[in-house]
C-alpha cells in the first residue's frame, strides 16, 4: 500500500509542457458543440472594437471641425455648437453600444466556458464511476476532488478569460495600428503579387513605391470577379472599354467625410438624405449581375452603371423613361466588331444610306452598313443607381445578353420604396403604378 501511495505522490509531482498542443487540441473538442455561440462571440469581439476606436475619431471630428472652424470664426458659434451637441450624442449612443456588446461578449463568453466546463466535469464523474475499487486505492478522494472541481475551474478561467481576451486584445492592438496608420499613412508601399495558371504559381510581391495615402478618403476593401476568366463568356464589346456585363463584387468601406453630412442632415432633419445614406460612417454592398439578371443589396446608396448621356440619373429598378437595347444586342454582337450588322440597330430610326450620307455613317454610334452599334445604346443610358435595400432589376449595360424574360420585371425594397413589376406577366395599371406598369411606393429619398 505504501509503494502504490508513493507512486501517486510521485504522478502528483509530474510537470508537463508550457504549451500542450494536443492537450490543447482536445480542450477545443469541448467547445465545438457550440460553435454557433463562438461565431457569435467573434462577431461581438470585433463590434465592440470597431467602436472602441470610433470614439476617438469622434474626439476627432469635434476638434477638427466645429472648433477649429468656430475658433477661426469659419462657422458661427451656436451653429458650432449645435455641431459639437450632435456628435456628443454620437459618441454617448457608441459609447452605450460598446458598454452592451462589452456586456454580450462578457456573457456569451461565461455561457461558452460554463457550458464546457460542465460537459467536462460530466464526462470526469461518469469516467470515475466506471474505475474499479483498485483505482481508489491508489488515488487519494482529495486529489480526485481537486481535478474535478479546481483543476477544472482553472481551465475555464484559461478558456473563457484567457483565451478569448487575448484574442479580444489582439484585435483591439490591430484596430489601432490601423487607426494610426491611417491618421499618418506616410507614402507607403505598393505590394503586387501575381498569379499564373501557366506555369502555376504566385509570384512576388514586387515592392514599387505607393501613393500617399488620403485617410480623409476612407479606407475600401474591394473584391470583385467578371466572365473574363477562362470559361466565361467574354461578353464585353472592345468598343465600351468598361470590361464585361457579367460578374459581381463586394465592397465595404468607411467613409469618415461623411459624417459631419450626415450629421447635417440629422440637425436640418433632411429626410431625403437620411433615406439615401441611412448608415453614417461606413457602407457595405454585394451585388452581380449575369445574362440580364442583376441583384444588388446595400446599405447606402451607390453607383450601379455609368452611361455616356451626361446629366441622366435614375434608379436601376425604376424603369420609367428607360429605352431598351434591341435583345440581339450584346457585348458578343455589337454592330461593329462582333455579330450582324443590325444587332444593335433602332427600329424607331431609318436606316442611314451610306453612299449618300458618309459623314452621318462616319460617327461613333453608326456602323458602316447605317445601322445604330452598341455606343448608341450606351449613350442613352446616363448614371444608373442602387438604393438601400434589396433591388433586382434588368443589366443597363447593353453588352448584357439576357436569356429572357426581357426587360426582367424589378423588385425593389429599402429605406427608399418600394418598386415591383415592368414587364409580362408582372405589369400593372391603376393607381400607384408608372408609365411602364411598375408599382412605385416612393419614400422622401433625393
Amino acid at each position: 500500500m505504501s509503494s502504490t501511495r508513493a507512486q501517486a505522490g510521485f504522478q502528483e509531482e509530474i510537470i508537463g509542457k508550457a504549451f500542450d498542443r494536443r492537450l490543447m487540441g482536445r480542450l477545443l473538442h469541448y467547445a465545438s458543440p457550440y460553435r454557433g455561440r463562438m461565431a457569435v462571440l467573434v462577431i461581438l469581439i470585433l463590434a465592440a472594437t470597431g467602436l472602441g476606436v470610433v470614439g476617438p475619431f469622434i474626439f476627432k471630428m469635434a476638434i477638427d471641425g466645429p472648433l477649429r472652424k468656430s475658433i477661426e470664426g469659419g462657422v458661427p458659434g451656436d451653429k458650432a455648437l449645435w455641431q459639437l451637441v450632435l456628435l456628443a450624442g454620437v459618441f454617448a449612443i457608441v459609447s452605450i453600444a460598446g458598454l452592451i456588446l462589452r456586456f454580450l461578449e462578457t456573457f456569451q463568453m461565461a455561457w461558452i466556458g460554463q457550458s464546457v466546463m460542465l460537459d467536462l466535469r460530466m464526462e470526469l464523474f461518469q469516467h470515475l464511476q466506471q474505475m474499479p475499487l483498485a483505482f481508489y486505492d491508489g488515488n487519494p478522494v482529495g486529489r480526485l476532488v481537486t481535478r474535478i472541481t479546481s483543476d477544472i475551474e482553472a481551465l475555464n478561467d484559461l478558456f473563457s478569460s484567457g483565451v478569448v481576451t487575448f484574442i479580444a486584445d489582439v484585435m483591439v492592438l490591430a484596430a489601432i495600428t490601423v487607426a494610426l496608420i491611417w491618421v499618418d499613412p506616410g507614402l507607403g508601399l505598393k505590394y503586387t503579387f501575381t498569379v499564373r495558371r501557366e506555369p502555376v504559381g504566385i509570384t512576388g510581391p514586387q515592392i514599387t513605391p505607393g501613393t500617399p495615402a488620403q485617410p480623409q478618403q476612407g479606407l475600401y476593401l474591394y473584391f470583385a470577379a467578371d466572365d473574363n476568366l477562362e470559361r466565361g463568356e467574354h461578353d464585353g464589346s472592345p468598343l465600351m472599354h468598361n470590361g464585361p456585363s457579367d460578374g459581381g463584387s463586394i465592397s465595404v468601406e468607411i467613409k469618415p467625410e461623411t459624417a459631419l453630412a450626415w450629421v447635417a442632415a440629422l440637425q436640418g432633419l433632411d429626410p431625403a438624405t437620411l433615406l439615401a445614406n441611412p448608415v453614417p460612417l461606413a457602407g457595405a454592398g454585394a451585388g452581380g449581375c449575369a445574362d440580364g439578371i442583376c441583384f444588388g443589396a446595400t446599405a447606402v446608396r451607390r453607383l450601379a452603371y455609368l452611361g455616356g448621356k451626361v446629366g441622366s440619373r435614375r434608379d436601376a429598378p425604376n424603369y420609367t423613361g428607360k429605352v431598351w437595347d434591341p435583345e440581339t444586342c450584346s457585348g458578343e454582337s455589337d454592330g461593329v466588331t462582333k455579330g450582324s450588322a443590325t444587332a444593335c440597330d433602332d427600329p424607331a430610326t431609318p436606316q442611314i444610306n451610306c453612299l449618300l450620307n458618309p459623314l452621318a455613317c462616319n460617327t461613333q454610334t453608326i456602323n458602316k452598313s447605317g445601322y445604330e452599334n452598341i455606343i448608341y445604346w450606351n449613350k442613352k443610358e446616363g448614371a444608373v443607381y442602387l438604393q438601400p435595400g434589396l433591388n433586382v432589376y434588368e443589366d443597363p449595360d447593353p453588352q448584357g445578353s439576357p436569356i429572357g424574360p426581357y426587360p426582367l420585371p424589378a423588385l425593389s425594397l429599402g429605406t427608399c420604396g418600394f418598386i415591383f413589376g415592368g414587364a409580362d406577366p408582372l405589369y400593372f395599371t391603376g393607381p400607384g403604378t408608372n408609365s411602364v406598369g411598375q408599382i412605385v411606393v416612393p419614400t422622401a429619398c433625393q
